[in-house]
């Protein structure tokens, strides 16, 4: 039987059935997506926090067969959540040799500031120049005070939301070509640039003043006073440390 004699209710059915078959594989391929992503976030998610903890060290090797046992998984999202890392300065990948935990140095950390406070500068002039609304940059603060006034740090969560608030502000500058540069230099998921900057109680206390000045200054639309702070004393500070250390040879 040809095309042309075929009742048009069975078409239509051979259609539907065609069309129900392709949706059913597209469902399944991105179910399969979605939980391979899943997987290589979750991968991703515990390395990196075992490396900034120091629970793996520096120039410890990455078997990517060990890890897949671990997970329970091939060693296909391990080699993706490898790249990821290696992409974000925690593991450097070596030509048939393996994967291995790297950390940055006191000359990376000096570099990310001297670029971070230009390119935050910028952003931080934008915003107050576009009277931005700063309820989610307050929002972020709050957690973070949160955070100083438990009994124990978590360091790692303080972290991540200092990444945020930061990069917050420069989203919020409404500069993409800002935003894009941003976060193709490495500072993604708060990276140990972000880490490091503090460890006693005392020094996240004067972190949050600064930030929460930061914040007032954009409100107030104050644009050469906070450029000059957060280039001066909220980054710049930093930097000088860096330098110093680097120079006494820490």
């Amino acid at each position: 039987m040809n095309a042309d004699s075929m009742p048009l209710i069975f078409i239509i059915s051979n259609r539907f059935e065609s069309f129900r078959r392709n949706e059913l594989l597209t469902g399944r391929e991105e179910y399969v997506h979605h939980s391979c992503m899943t997987l290589i976030d979750e991968i991703y998610t515990v390395l990196r926090k075992k490396i900034l903890k120091a629970e793996l060290s520096e120039n410890e090797k990455l078997s990517e067969n060990s890890l897949a046992d671990e997970f329970g998984c091939s060693r296909v999202p391990v080699r993706e959540a490898l790249k990821r890392l290696e992409r974000d300065g925690f593991v450097k990948i070596k030509p048939y040799s393996g994967s291995y935990v790297t950390e940055p140095t006191l000359k990376d950390f000096l570099e990310q500031t001297e670029v971070r406070a230009y390119l935050e500068a910028l952003a931080l002039r934008l915003a107050c120049e576009k009277k931005i609304d700063t309820h989610s940059l307050e929002d972020i603060l709050k957690k973070m005070d949160e955070i100083i006034l438990q009994d124990e740090i978590d360091i790692l969560s303080f972290s991540d939301l200092h990444y945020q608030f930061h990069r917050t502000i420069v989203d919020l500058s409404g500069n993409d070509l800002l935003s894009s540069i941003y976060s193709k230099m490495n500072f993604n998921t708060a990276s140990q640039t972000f880490y490091q900057c503090a460890q006693e109680r005392d020094e996240f206390k004067t972190m949050q003043e600064q930030h929460w000045k930061i914040v007032e200054l954009i409100k107030t639309r104050n644009v050469k006073q906070g450029v000059e702070y957060i280039m001066e004393d909220h980054l710049w500070k930093k930097r000088e440390l860096f330098r110093k250390q680097i120079d006494n040879g820490k």
